[in-house]
């Protein structure tokens, strides 16, 4: 029934007031491919967006959180919101996501396909392919308020006129500053400052733990949690990533166990267990409500499902971020952690000089110091996988001839590899940023054509692993140009990374204590300006970092000779199968030489 009221002899109509939740299992259509689940809302599909949706109608409510996994339905959510003030409450409406082009590519398909597919909003906002004079792609008017989609990359759409509503869709994906206009998501709350009952809405799926800004937010917030009973001891609790169990490496055997009684739920028991969920909040309400849920509560991917993915993708650390950030909604506390030497250390292996049956490359880093070269050889088999042969350390006096001959020895060995063939370097790399560049650039000059080359860091964070090589030096020689900063991110994931597979680092148990703990060396930390992480910078935490620096150069001899992981894999399978034909002279030559073309 109707709310009346009388005023100057007036009767003004109010609509009943309805929660979100129920204005969406009422009326809101979803179109074919938009969601897993077209047709007809129903909240007993994902009954734990029903208290994500009605806190947008509650007025002790500012700031709502949700900090959540890929595909679980949040967007559709938020579109819910949006319908329904247009529908009964509506005001302006200010919708942000990371760039101009998804909120144009948003606008077209996601929230008019919707708006065609749903009758209570016919006729509020026009359904035309053309601009006319009160609504354009990123501008929608409807009676009594507005949409206005942008990009959080554009400074002009965060100076715009004040919102009533704020959403901040994908907040981890926006850049640190909106031109020169500062952070994108202090712009957007300063858009509801004339508003008393403004309501801000922060979604996102998390990336760095200390760095990703809807981390900050949740943490400002109550810190809701699902909790779903256990369909045996009623015993309720959160669905984590330990509770999923399966069978060695088939994902159809997976099931949750409960942390209470121990039996196994399975994937036909979600349905019941969600549906007589309810959050629990961590800390007391405070004006903010932060919410986190994943894909475990997904009726549209199963368990199964999420355990394919992480057969799949915890082969890496690259991958494994992806799959916390995404699947889970977790951080990744990774970066800017110092590497458990420890750890690295105590899972050398038992090898010698003799080629790993697996590999099928050989490269060479070296390193100059006051008194001494260091060199590196590393064996490459598929996907970057490595094994370290040896490390050795030439002592003498850098301006003598006598250090470079010695180092010429070194790098015209042979290693017998399993297979009983013999495997030389196919590449050496040598530092020219050290004391001794002159020295460098004559050795390197006369030795090109036998794959050695000088390499020069760059601590820029956008310069790639290795660039194309220039002559503009004093040496004249071919000089590549080593994004250390992008080649010491990967070395140190990698160094962290316990399964054996692709990128793993072998190391052999005749590698001395005093190498592993150069490896520890230098540590990422953030750089900080006004109160947001600008930039990255590695840091020494110890004086001696030549093993951390040989690891890069290592890589970047790699990435010369072959620049891609396909190039690798035929490069390691031919040798595996023809033997010390598919390296030797000219064609080694020729194959970085294609390689850089590639």
């Amino acid at each position: 029934m109707q709310k009346t009221i009388n005023k100057f002899c007036k009767t003004i109509v109010l609509p009943h007031p309805v929660k979100t939740s129920r204005w969406a299992q009422k009326h809101r259509i979803i179109p074919k491919g938009q969601s897993p689940a077209p047709g007809k809302w129903k909240n007993d599909r994902a009954p734990y967006l029903c208290e994500i949706m009605d806190a947008a109608d509650d007025p002790l409510i500012k700031h709502m959180v949700i900090m959540k996994s890929a595909r679980i339905g949040v967007t559709e959510a938020l579109l819910n919101i949006v319908f329904k003030k247009i529908d009964r409450e509506p005001c302006q409406i200010l919708y942000v996501l990371p760039t101009g082009h998804l909120a144009e590519k948003f606008s077209k398909k996601q929230f008019m396909g919707s708006i065609e597919n749903t009758g209570a909003l016919g006729g509020k906002i026009p359904i035309e392919k053309y601009r006319d004079g009160d609504n354009t792609i990123l501008e929608k008017n409807f009676p009594g308020g507005d949409i206005s989609f942008i990009g959080s990359n554009s400074p002009a759409g965060m100076r715009m006129v004040s919102k009533e509503l704020v959403i901040l869709d994908d907040r981890d994906g926006f850049p640190l500053s909106a031109g020169s206009e500062g952070d994108p998501g202090t712009l957007a709350k300063a858009r509801g400052d004339a508003f008393w009952n403004f309501k801000l809405i922060e979604t996102s799926s998390p990336t760095i733990k200390g760095i990703s800004p809807i981390e900050r937010a949740f943490l400002l917030s109550d810190q809701r949690y699902f909790f779903v009973p256990c369909p045996f001891c009623e015993q309720f609790q959160r669905l984590i990533w330990g509770g999923v169990k399966w069978v060695g490496n088939d994902p159809q055997t997976a099931i949750y166990e409960c942390e209470n009684c121990g039996k196994s739920a399975l994937e036909k028991h979600k349905y019941d267990m969600l549906n007589n969920g309810y959050y629990i909040p961590s800390v007391d309400f405070n004006g903010v409500a932060g919410w986190h849920i994943s894909q475990l509560y997904s009726l549209f991917r199963t368990w199964a499902e999420v355990v394919t993915d992480w057969l799949k993708m915890n082969k890496s650390s690259d991958t494994l971020k992806v799959f916390l950030n995404t699947k889970l909604g977790e951080l990744w506390e990774d970066e800017g952690e110092k590497i458990d030497i420890n750890d690295v250390f105590s899972r050398r292996e038992k090898y010698g000089f003799v080629i790993p049956a697996k590999a099928g490359l050989l490269t060479a880093a070296i390193d100059t110091q006051d008194d001494r070269i260091e060199i590196l050889v590393k064996a490459w088999g598929e996907d970057e996988e490595s094994w370290g042969i040896e490390h050795r350390i030439l002592y003498g006096d850098l301006t003598k001839l006598e250090i470079w001959s010695d180092l010429d020895y070194a790098l015209m060995q042979t290693y017998e590899h399993e297979g009983g063939k013999n495997l030389g370097i196919s590449c050496s790399v040598i530092d020219t940023g050290g004391h001794f560049t002159d020295e460098v650039y004559r050795y390197v000059k006369t030795r090109q054509l036998k794959n050695i080359f000088g390499i020069k860091g760059s601590n820029t964070q956008n310069v790639p692993i290795i660039s194309r090589p220039s002559r503009e030096n004093k040496g004249g020689i071919k000089l590549y140009m080593v994004g250390v900063y992008a080649g010491k991110e990967i070395v140190s994931m990698r160094l962290k990374q316990a399964e054996v597979g692709v990128g793993y680092i072998h190391y052999p148990d005749r590698f001395d204590r005093e190498f592993f703990e150069q490896l520890a060396s230098e540590k990422k930390v953030p750089k900080m300006k006004s109160g947001f992480v600008t930039h990255h910078e590695w840091i020494k935490t110890r004086a001696r970092n030549e093993a951390f620096d040989l690891e890069v150069y290592s890589l970047a001899a790699l990435r010369i000779v072959c620049p891609n992981r396909d190039y690798l894999n035929r490069t390691v399978s031919s040798f595996l199968q023809h033997g010390n034909k598919a390296m030797d002279g000219r064609r080694g030559r020729r194959m970085i030489s294609d390689g850089i073309n590639a």
